[in-house]
């Protein structure tokens, strides 16, 4: 898959509506973060050319974004390695050349979705970000509150965002979750009973690892489940790379070039005949050639899959 930009969609499914936006918020932050290379070198020009004070100014690296988190890295020769844990808890290891990337520019985003047991109208994709409750939805007061399994409070918040669904927000350490649902009388589908909104909110509870990556922990009939958008997202500076797990090659795809690994090139990204995951890759020419050379090794753990039925 290529980032590219696309028309405005014209579904009304929150569930794909969700991928498009964050497929949108990720444009937006490279564009946010070309213009303040902008900015910080007009600075620096300023400063070279007679600041105020002549004097000599130390470089130094400017902090990622408030609210994003930066993965576990290490060098090993000549390769980055990157450790990612997925929501369901399982892990893997991402390879790269060093060069590829600026890896102190690196931040990593989850993704994923929650099916619920033979009941498929009642599973959500999950929208994952850092932060609070409070500043996910400012100035604004819940219209209900519920409470999870230790009694803890579960917001349930009227959205204002463009695909015009409320939702249940849960907070688990620095990470929020938030689970969409229809407003009452919407006539893309019908809206969770009260009920519905407080099992939810009692069976979906979650962790923070001792690296700080989320992992949720849903009760029956509650289970971890497969999505179309990726399951882990790393980003740094202009590049960006998404994987989704237990997803492997279509035909087509197998009849393409094979990596130094082998997977197949998709144009896009790499795919792995095994049938264990599906990479897309977008940014500058010497991140996105990376995908010759790259590797994901060491998946363990519990995985997404398909929801029982």
């Amino acid at each position: 898959m290529v980032l590219t930009e696309t028309p405005e969609s014209t579904t009304t499914d929150p569930a794909q509506l969700l991928i498009e936006e964050a497929r949108r918020r990720q444009r937006r932050r490279r564009l946010l973060i070309a213009l303040v290379i902008l900015v910080v070198t007009a600075a620096a020009v300023v400063t070279l050319h007679g600041g105020s004070d002549g004097g000599h100014t130390a470089p130094s690296h400017e902090a990622s974004p408030v609210g994003e988190f930066q993965p576990p890295w290490h060098l090993e020769g000549d390769n980055l390695v990157v450790r990612v844990t997925f929501l369901t808890g399982g892990h893997a290891e991402v390879v790269l050349p060093q060069g590829s990337l600026d890896a102190h520019e690196l931040a990593f985003v989850p993704g994923g979705a929650i099916a619920w047991t033979g009941r498929y109208e009642l599973g959500r994709t999950v929208t994952i970000s850092r932060g609070t409750n409070a500043a996910e939805f400012p100035d604004q007061e819940p219209i209900a509150e519920y409470h999870d399994a230790t009694g803890g409070p579960v917001p349930f918040y009227k959205g204002h965002d463009r695909m015009e669904v409320n939702y249940l927000v849960f907070q688990f350490g620095d990470w929020v979750v938030k689970v969409w649902d229809y407003p009452q009388g919407d006539p893309r589908g019908p809206a969770m009973t009260e009920q519905q909104r407080r099992f939810w909110a009692a069976h979906l509870a979650g962790h923070v690892t001792s690296k700080g990556f989320l992992v949720l922990d849903p009760k029956a009939p509650l289970v971890n489940s497969m999505t179309g958008a990726p399951g882990a997202r790393l980003d740094a500076g202009r590049n960006s790379m998404g994987i989704i797990m237990n997803q492997g090659c279509s035909a087509s795809q197998e009849r393409g070039e094979r990596t130094a690994h082998g997977y197949f090139m998709t144009g896009g990204g790499v795919c792995d005949p095994n049938g264990a995951f599906r990479l897309w890759m977008g940014g500058d020419p010497t991140f996105t050639q990376a995908a010759a050379t790259l590797q994901i090794r060491n998946i363990t753990g519990p995985l997404p899959t398909a929801p029982p039925l």
